[in-house]
């Protein structure tokens, strides 16, 4: 794991996600991968969409829980 003093602390979910989002929902969902100024490859993936996207990755086995949590 990187440190704070990088920038890259903590984890930036837009990055991470690259790891393990299945590439064929990044397709059925029209996600943009783009590189960023800075920190690299990102997914931005349609807000509005979420909660198909989130049925869908329970479909292929991942765990999808709806959080409180803001990310914008």
């Amino acid at each position: 794991m990187t440190g704070a003093a990088d920038g890259d602390y903590p984890e930036w979910l837009r990055q991470s996600q690259l790891e393990w989002f299945p590439h064929e929902l990044v397709d059925k969902y029209d996600g943009e991968i783009t590189l960023t100024t800075f920190s690299g490859w990102v997914l931005d993936l349609p807000a509005d969409r979420a909660d198909e996207i989130a049925e869908d990755l329970r479909r292929l086995g991942h765990r999808a829980e709806e959080t409180d949590l803001d990310i914008a």
